[in-house]
């Protein structure tokens, strides 16, 4: 054990994990600190972390996260050290999965040569494009421990042989989050295809997935017989989601669910299947490789969309699902990488080599871009609350009045000046306010001030409103206070 502990814990495997942690850090920097999710303003305001670990982790499966929920509820931790603790030691479990895999497939090919080519794809595999939206959350270090358990019982499964113990690894993993099991089946079809095992591997992988499965929902309903709680994240449409799920395909294939730059995902797709084309005619193969390419494709695309099937439509086009799909381009070159002499051809090696590092350079912006976004729309919640606020005081000063109450009306045509402000669009449905959620919620939150809910009338805004006067940002032309009542127009 020891031994085998000194061959993990390397100096050139500690400087790697270092350079790896330093690189997401900076990547996922801007959703680090004073950064609100939907969960944490609900966390925040009205829910508290005792009744988020009750009503949103422990009833949906998630024990793990319930415990760590309760836990800081218990030593009343503040909800946003938590935010923060717990995107650091994500980055820092994702870190330690990259070095791992890589230390997998080095030993295996014996391609030492190729070991930084194999981290950088490796670093692309975990901290891909669709984990953008699972960092935002304050699941994100269950989500990646449960990438852990996954690419471990992968590892045990498919190189060790040892299905008991990946059985308990994948049950754990689904205890921990269960969306990212299509990293665990996605690796056991990689691990398979490289080593030339029996294809039966990947039967039993589905079945560990299918037990897995199956513990959570018993242990989810026994939950619900004891707290009366409900499953929230399953659905009985069947029929109206799988037609959802077809019309929703544009969205996945060319607009990557909004976490990619359009047509990119695809495009790199299509470059890397043309690349092994033509290493195969130049080394005059057979085309046995394709098909094992798209293999990877089709199997890491599917099995997302197929848990759509029996969840709720609100959640499609959560990056928390599609985690394969965010890592099925890196999986690809590294299966080219492991199973080709590539690298022995001067041309297509520069060809890899572009291609792996225009992806890595592109995924990198990509991550920072988005994560500006939503700090960004974060930033306009805080400032529209900051003017709503200020407005009502300075009439409440003025007038000698107290305003009790806010009516809020939205107007779906204005051109707010953030949309024009270099903020990607995924980010825009992250705002608390263009999305129509109660504007009295981050008030309380920001100001401690609470405002009664107040139906308005069209008149009443035709009276005070002008649109065409209104500015592109929010100001105080967009409130106005009558006796104890704030009319804002959003």
């Amino acid at each position: 054990m020891i031994g085998r502990m000194k061959g993990i814990v390397t100096k050139k495997n500690i400087i790697q994990l270092v350079i790896v942690i330093l690189i997401a850090s900076v990547l996922f920097s801007n959703i680090a600190i004073n950064y609100r999710s939907f969960d944490t303003y609900r966390i925040e305001t009205t829910q508290g972390l005792e009744n988020y670990a009750m009503e949103n982790s422990f009833n949906d499966g998630r024990i793990f996260m319930g415990l760590i929920s309760m836990a800081a509820a218990k030593i009343n931790i503040d909800v946003q050290v938590l935010v923060t603790l717990n995107i650091i030691l994500a980055i820092v479990i994702l870190g330690c999965c990259t070095i791992y895999l890589k230390n997998i497939i080095v030993k295996f090919t014996k391609k030492e040569n190729m070991d930084i080519v194999f981290l950088t794809l490796s670093f692309l595999f975990f901290f891909n494009f669709m984990m953008i939206d699972s960092m935002q959350f304050l699941e994100n270090i269950v989500i990646s421990m449960s990438i852990l358990l996954y690419t471990i019982s992968a590892k045990k499964l498919v190189l060790d042989q040892k299905k008991s113990v990946s059985l308990f690894l994948g049950i754990l993993g689904m205890f921990f989050y269960q969306a990212t099991i299509c990293c665990f089946l996605q690796l056991v079809l990689f691990f398979e295809l490289v080593t030339n095992k029996k294809i039966k591997n990947i039967l039993y992988s589905i079945g560990i997935s299918l037990i897995a499965i199956a513990s959570n929902y018993v242990y989810i309903k026994i939950y619900e017989s004891f707290f009366n709680y409900k499953l929230i994240r399953i659905s009985s449409d069947i029929f109206s989601n799988i037609a959802n799920i077809f019309k929703s395909c544009n969205d996945l294939i060319i607009r990557s669910a909004g976490f990619l730059y359009d047509y990119v995902w695809i495009l790199f797709i299509l470059v890397v299947l043309l690349l092994i084309i033509l290493y195969n005619l130049k080394k005059s193969q057979n085309h046995k490789n394709i098909i094992s390419i798209m293999s990877i494709f089709l199997y890491s695309t599917i099995i997302p969309i197929s848990t759509m099937i029996v969840s709720k439509l609100d959640y499609y086009g959560s990056g928390r699902i599609f985690f394969s799909v965010g890592s099925v381009i890196p999986i690809i070159l590294i299966y080219i990488l492991v199973t080709t002499d590539i690298y022995k051809e001067k041309i297509l090696k520069y060809i890899f080599l572009t291609i792996t590092i225009t992806y890595f350079i592109i995924n990198a912006i990509n991550i920072y871009q988005i994560c500006y976004s939503f700090k960004r729309v974060n930033e306009f919640d805080k400032q529209v609350c900051d003017q709503i606020i200020h407005s009502i005081e300075k009439y409440e000063k003025e007038n000698n009045k107290t305003v009790t109450g806010m009516a809020i009306m939205y107007s779906h045509n204005k051109e707010w000046d953030i949309f024009n402000q270099k903020i990607r669009p995924v980010a825009i449905p992250r705002s608390f306010i263009l999305c129509g959620l109660p504007i009295r919620t981050i008030t309380k939150l920001y100001y401690n001030r609470e405002f009664d809910n107040v139906f308005y009338e069209e008149e009443d805004y035709k009276k005070y409103f002008d649109e065409k006067e209104l500015e592109k940002d929010f100001s105080e032309k967009n409130v106005e206070c009558v006796n104890d009542i704030a009319y804002v127009y959003i």
